[in-house]
């Protein structure tokens, strides 16, 4: 009897949460055909919808829950999708320029290949989030809400061009080969553990920045100012420092094998055991600058 009962009690529970699902799913669905329909969803759960290629320009989505979605080339130019769950979306081959994502929770989420030109993503988490190949000239990563999180992103390639990454984090993230020029501002940015390699960073601003152990050998940093920037650690072989402002640097220890730091400014700079064979030091200002062997250069 107890038995037959059980079996009762598991069938009814099996059955409520069959209702439950189709419920949910119904309601899902409403909400795609709202989006789709009006070009606007507010609150919405859009979660594992798939409206791939859809076109949703200046749509506004704000507070919706776009988690595992695939948004694969959809066409999001000037949509509003702040503060949006967007965890795990595919936005592979978006268009999402202009468009407003600050605040949003984008860790995790497939944005290679993906336009962000000129979009707002102050404020927005993009922890674990692959960006590789994506455009994101002139997009604005940090602002009044706060800045961006880029932790272990993969912007392998991406186009970074005049992007504003003021106070961004970008810890361990690779940035291999990505074009970072054209004024980028990463003033106090954390890239601690980060792949620079190859890197275009052309008259970049990194001032105060955290570059400990960051790998940035092969990379352009011609022009840059790296004042007060902490590149303990760093990989800098066979990079292009020519004409940078090192100003007070933190460089001891720093791999320097066949960099070029002709003109380049190192007053003050702590080179303690650093690797400076077969640098270029022409006409490099070296006064008041820690030397490898730990004597203060005049």
């Amino acid at each position: 009897m107890r038995f037959r009962i059980l079996a009762i009690v598991i069938l009814l529970i099996g059955i409520f949460m069959i209702c439950i699902t189709e419920s949910a799913f119904a309601e899902n669905i409403k909400d795609v055909n709202k989006l789709l329909g009006n070009n606007s969803c507010l609150w919405c759960d859009l979660s594992g919808a798939n409206v791939k290629g859809a076109n949703l320009k200046e749509a506004t989505t704000g507070f919706a829950d776009m988690s595992r979605a695939n948004f694969s080339k959809v066409n999001f130019n000037h949509a509003d999708l702040s503060s949006n769950e967007l965890s795990l979306a595919n936005l592979s081959g978006a268009d999402l320029s202009r468009a407003n994502l600050n605040s949003s929770n984008l860790t995790g989420a497939d944005l290679s290949n993906a336009s962000l030109f000129e979009a707002n993503l102050s404020g927005a988490n993009l922890a674990y989030a692959n960006l590789s190949g994506a455009n994101l000239r002139r997009a604005k990563l940090s602002g009044f809400v706060g800045a961006a999180n880029l932790s272990v992103a993969n912007l392998k390639g991406a186009n970074l061009k005049g992007a504003n990454l003021k106070d961004v984090s970008l810890v361990e993230a690779d940035l291999s080969g990505a074009d970072l020029s054209d004024g980028v501002d990463l003033g106090n940015a954390k890239l601690n553990g980060a792949n620079l390699s190859e890197a275009i960073l052309i008259g970049a601003n990194m001032e105060k920045a955290h570059l400990s152990y960051t790998n940035l050998s092969a990379s352009d940093l011609s022009y840059v100012n790296l004042s007060n920037a902490n590149l303990h650690g760093a990989k800098l072989s066979g990079t292009n420092l020519k004409g940078a402002n090192l100003k007070g640097a933190i460089l001891n220890d720093a791999a320097l094998e066949n960099a070029n730091l002709s003109g380049a400014d190192l007053t003050g700079t702590d080179l303690k055991g650093a690797n400076l064979s077969g640098a270029d030091l022409k006409a490099t200002i070296l006064t008041g600058a820690i030397m490898p062997d730990g004597i203060t250069h005049e």
